[in-house]
Formats: structure tokens, C-alpha cells, sequence
């Protein structure tokens, strides 16, 4: 069977595959976080939320730089995929928890991440 929560940190005898190359740990998975991590987790989803959020009405101001400048469409077009492809990462990571903090933790200087707007 696969990993699950009650066979990682609830089984007494407490199944050692299910840390085995793996970069999270058992007390990262099976115990609540200190409040500093919490709030650090907090901090990223939030900035993320934040650049969802910008992205979605930048788009909304392509579609309709689109509609009034036809000359412009594939410039523009360009610019939507960029935007459409960032977003669709930023999602990922938001519906991911534990992706997003591997990412916030190998990608520490990353302005993808890290940056604001």
C-alpha cells in the first residue's frame, strides 16, 4: 500500500519507508509546526495569493488591450501565456503545501517566490 498518515505517524512500529528519500521528516509531517513556521508558511501562501491575484487582472487588462489594439494581438498574446503559464504555477504551489515549502526552501533567493507583485 501506499503512504498514508496513519501508517507514517500513527503505526506504533512506525513504518520507516515512508521516510526514506524523502527530504521531509517525521517530525515535519506527523507533529503540528512551531508558531515561527506557521507564520513563515503563512507569509509565502499569502505573497502568493497576492501575485494569483495581480496576475488575474493583468490578464483581464491584456484581454482587453486585445480587443482595442487588434494590431497588437500576438504581442499581446505572448504576454497572456506568460502570465497564464506563472499563474498556473502559483496555483500548483498554493494547492501543494508541501511542494511550496520545498520550493520557499530551495529556492530562497527566487524573485518567482520572493519577490513582491
Amino acid at each position: 500500500g501506499g503512504r498514508s498518515y496513519e501508517l507514517c505517524c500513527e503505526d506504533p512500529g512506525g513504518v520507516e519507508s515512508c521516510w526514506k528519500s524523502h527530504w521531509f521528516t517525521k517530525d515535519f509531517c506527523c507533529f503540528p509546526l512551531p508558531p515561527g513556521y506557521v507564520q513563515c508558511y503563512s507569509n509565502i501562501e499569502d505573497r502568493l495569493l497576492s501575485k494569483i491575484s495581480k496576475i488575474e487582472l493583468d490578464m483581464i487588462d491584456i484581454t482587453e488591450m486585445t480587443n482595442a489594439r487588434p494590431d497588437m494581438a500576438d504581442r499581446l498574446r505572448e504576454h497572456f501565456d506568460t502570465f497564464s503559464s506563472h499563474l498556473s504555477t502559483y496555483e500548483i504551489l498554493v494547492s501543494r503545501p508541501l511542494t511550496l515549502w520545498m520550493t520557499a526552501c530551495l529556492e530562497r533567493n527566487s524573485p518567482f517566490l520572493w519577490s513582491d507583485g
